[in-house]
């Protein structure tokens, strides 16, 4: 779980000069006592530039996604210096691009092609737009089928205009389409065996009405929930500090690495709380049975461990605003006790037509991952990466 640097002063200076190097002394500081472990580079061009940056991320165990640019930047070759930078064991993939256009893609396709060349581990992300998923799959899964990369990046904005927000979400006059939770299942659906990463919205502005709204802590709890629960497998905040520009976005954080507000607190508790369970969340699939659920301001995933065979419910209330009491009924046998991994609490079960019944109140935002413990289980062998295990470690 990390976050994109957004740091706006570099001013042209080598990164070997005493201002940068102590700047991101602060922000890896900053991101181990909040529990994250990743960050989205600086865009950075000189291969000398990159090397300090990420053996200085290594020192402190932060893992880096370099932002790279094969063909207006470096060429990567594996001599020398470049390829000590684009292969150094901190750099787990590369982000190229952002948000592409139709016209964008052979491009894409060349720049991916030649870094998979030298680096075939590591892979190659962009951040498609995820407003332009659709029911069919929409315009960046035809992208993820065209450029095949290991793992499918999506970003989601979803606090809009004082009006836009994870439950309140329609295809009105900004031409918005499906709602965020159901594009994520979309975009679950499609990826098949190909991982998925999200960029949720840490940032916005603070003016009443903006089109982009800064989102509170429970805004922030609810969306990185309701994205795990469709199985993203990393988390990386867009963005860490303000971006200062013609347009002015709050984050987490200010340029000079002060808090802005609540949310950083709330994004490191969260990484926390995740962190103790990153075994299940970066292996944990899309289940069948059937869940009946009377909140409709709630999400109820079914989902199973391949390891194990337990099965689970991930159940979000998408209120960031309102607590919600959900009852669900649950088609799966002989289920024996139904608890939270995150909070521990345990649920009575009551019989509804020979199936189980709880009822939870969920706070603004929060997410509650159930065990359903049953009588017998299967077990299965499991399959995690040495990428994801380094964006969501034991």
């Amino acid at each position: 779980m990390g976050v994109y640097d957004k740091y706006a002063n570099h001013d042209g200076r080598r990164f070997t000069d005493p201002k940068w190097r102590d700047y991101y002394r602060r922000v890896f500081t900053l991101l181990q006592a909040h529990n994250l472990n990743t960050i989205v580079s600086p865009y950075l061009c000189d291969a000398e530039d990159i090397i300090d940056f990420v053996e200085l991320a290594a020192s402190y165990d932060i893992a880096v996604v370099l932002r790279s640019n094969p063909e207006g930047c470096l060429r990567p070759t594996p001599e020398h210096l470049v390829h000590e930078a684009y292969g150094h064991p901190s750099v787990i993939a590369f982000m190229y691009g952002d948000e592409p256009a139709e016209a964008d893609v052979e491009r894409y396709r060349r720049n991916y092609e030649h870094l998979a060349t030298y680096y075939p581990d590591k892979p190659v992300v962009t951040a498609m737009v995820g407003e332009d998923v659709e029911e069919n799959g929409g315009f960046p899964v035809r992208v993820w089928e065209e450029l095949d990369p290991q793992v499918r990046m999506i970003r989601f904005y979803p606090f809009r205009y004082n009006k836009y927000n994870l439950v309140d979400w329609f295809d009105g006059p900004e031409g918005f389409g499906v709602a965020p939770d159901q594009a994520f299942h979309i975009i679950e659906q499609a990826n098949g065996q190909t991982p998925w990463w999200y960029v949720p919205q840490v940032f916005g502005q603070p003016a009443y009405g903006a089109g982009m709204n800064y989102p509170t802590p429970q805004d922030i709890r609810a969306l990185t929930h309701t994205a795990l629960a469709n199985g993203a497998r990393a988390l990386l905040g867009f963005s860490l500090q303000n971006e200062q520009g013609p347009v002015f976005w709050r984050a987490l954080v200010n340029q000079a690495l002060e808090s802005e507000g609540d949310n950083l607190a709330m994004y490191g508790e969260l990484a926390g709380i995740f962190r103790k369970h990153s075994d299940l969340l970066l292996r944990h699939l899309p289940a069948e049975f059937d869940i009946d659920n009377n909140c409709n301001a709630c999400s109820a995933v079914a989902r199973y461990d391949p390891h194990t065979g337990e099965q689970y419910v991930y159940l979000v209330n998408r209120d960031s605003v309102t607590a919600h009491v959900s009852s669900l009924t649950i088609d799966v046998a002989l289920v024996e006790q139904i608890q939270d991994i995150y909070s521990g609490q345990a649920y009575d079960i009551r019989m509804t037509d020979g199936r189980p019944t709880i009822t939870v109140t969920l706070e603004p935002g929060e997410g509650q991952f159930l065990r359903l413990t049953t009588a017998s289980q299967k077990t299965y062998l499991p399959y995690v990466s040495h990428l994801e295990a380094i964006l969501f470690p034991s």
